[in-house]
């Protein structure tokens, strides 16, 4: 199921999205950051997020200049589960140069520039970590 939510539903609303649009367009998967830390109690879904990347970068090369592709790789980010638990995730935040925790806000702001401002940015993934892969 983790690879069917994943993998496949990125592959396929690419393709829908490329089969609307046609002539320019921008899509931003949104991958992970863990597949540079190599956490190994999460195997599969690094695997997962590392064949997003793969994909983002396969489309861009395949459907540019028509269409820009790119990846958004997110750190551990604010949500319910780390604010309920926050010393759960002391470890993480200690190897994190900024020392706090990606927001929704940060990827969203990455997403936008992505799509919105940049014009000669593709096949890239770019890291929205506070600086935690550094560390790895």
């Amino acid at each position: 199921n983790i690879i069917g939510s994943i993998t496949k539903n990125v592959f396929f609303c690419s393709i829908e999205f490329i089969k609307q649009v046609k002539t320019y367009g921008s899509i931003v998967n949104i991958g992970s950051n863990s597949t540079s830390t190599l956490n190994a109690s999460n195997l599969l879904y690094i695997a997962c997020k590392a064949s997003v990347e793969s994909l983002t970068k396969t489309l861009a090369a395949h459907y540019g200049p028509k269409i820009k592709c790119n990846c958004v790789l997110p750190g551990l980010t604010l949500s319910n589960i780390t604010k309920s638990s926050p010393s759960r995730f002391t470890s993480v935040l200690n190897k994190t140069p900024l020392n706090e925790l990606c927001t929704p806000q940060d990827i969203a702001q990455c997403v936008y520039f992505l799509t919105m401002e940049s014009n000669f940015i593709n096949g890239e993934c770019i890291k929205v970590d506070g600086g935690r892969t550094l560390y790895s």
